[in-house]
């Protein structure tokens, strides 16, 4: 297996962990998913099983601890089970002192990377024209300094005219890439929030800092009525994976928003990528936004994930996980097993869904 030698440190400040095994392209993978609520989030969930149960007694050691109250949503939706007993370290960086102003009204979304002794933050900016990615650095993750913009606004027409945001970035040795989020629509002023179509675009650059050139001639994959990505198809986490690559990218719908993630694939980091036909886990789950570590000791793959919930009636994102293991693994508690089969046919075409075990 090839990984990306860059390293990731984190991605969303609400966040939901996901472990993913992945194995060699042809062969039926396994994912365990669960759910996680951060302490000093509050959240809502319900009572485990007794396989959870007994989990949970059994590898203490995860840290977890059951949700005792559970809340439901009022739509349904599904909701966290596990407390993770985390401590927050509290607000490292402050927006408003971004160069020419583009944090004066806010910042969130975080990218954040590690090349050489350098800490390299992407944050959408949120400044009186719009929603753009933002470069901060540090040496310590705890004390940043602002930048400013790493993208400007498209030109009028163009599809990133109105946000260009949410910057992840990949190194093939050779050159950066940065996939980020363009849209020509947003809310009205003053918040000027990137509305849909969530588009994924390419840039280009030689170092982590930019300067980063647009390139509009290549369209990695775009929304398609019909699909489970027909009003997002925006950018995710690159791993390297036999001699290609895997984006865990975000789709959605509209009318109704149903929010989960898809694994989009390539040889070519300057072509377009084929997407496959099932997402990663239900739509139902309302997750967006990925990035992924792995952990060398156990073998796992863990992807972090916003889950987004209703308070007031209104949806926000909350501190909620998933995380799985390899089926020959003992990890942490489940609360639902999903399989992802996938099979070959003739020619060497790929199809493949998660479905409950």
């Amino acid at each position: 297996m090839n990984r990306s030698r860059q390293r990731l440190l984190f991605h969303p400040v609400v966040t939901v962990a996901i472990a993913l095994v992945l194995a060699n392209p042809d062969t039926p993978k396994q994912i365990v998913f669960a759910r996680m609520i951060h302490p000093h989030r509050g959240g809502s969930g319900a009572t485990e099983s007794g396989e959870e149960k007994e989990l949970l007694q059994k590898h203490s050691g995860t840290r977890l601890n059951s949700v005792r109250k559970p809340l439901a949503y009022p739509d349904g939706r599904p909701v966290a089970r596990y407390r993770l007993e985390a401590k927050d370290h509290g607000i490292v960086f402050r927006h408003g002192d971004g160069p020419r102003g583009c944090d004066s009204l806010g910042a969130r979304d975080i990218w954040v990377w590690q090349y050489g002794s350098t800490y390299y933050m992407h944050y959408d900016g949120a400044g009186a024209k719009g929603w753009l990615t933002c470069l901060a650095t540090s040496t310590n993750l705890t004390d940043w300094t602002a930048r400013g913009p790493a993208l400007d606004f498209g030109a009028p027409g163009q599809k990133d005219a109105a946000s260009a945001s949410y910057g992840v970035t990949f190194s093939d040795k050779r050159k950066w890439h940065m996939f980020y989020l363009g849209t020509p629509h947003t809310s009205p002023p003053p918040n000027l929030v990137p509305a849909f179509p969530y588009l994924t675009m390419k840039a280009e650059g030689h170092a982590p800092t930019g300067p980063w050139t647009k390139r509009y001639d290549i369209i990695p994959f775009s929304p398609q009525p019909g699909t489970y990505y027909s009003a997002t198809a925006s950018p995710g986490h690159i791993i390297a994976q036999d001699g290609g690559y895997l984006m865990f990218f975000s789709a959605s719908t509209d009318k109704p928003i149903l929010r989960t993630l898809g694994i989009a694939r390539t040889r070519d980091l300057d072509g377009s990528w084929r997407i496959d036909p099932h997402p990663i886990v239900p739509p139902a789950e309302q997750v967006e936004n990925t990035s992924l570590y792995y952990e060398e000791k156990t073998g796992i793959w863990f992807l972090f994930t916003n889950h987004v919930g209703l308070k007031n009636g209104l949806e926000s994102p909350t501190l909620s996980g998933c995380t799985g293991r390899r089926i020959s693994s003992v990890g942490i508690p489940i609360i639902r097993r999903w399989c992802l089969t996938v099979q070959t046919a003739p020619g060497r075409s790929r199809s493949s869904a998660f479905r409950p075990c």
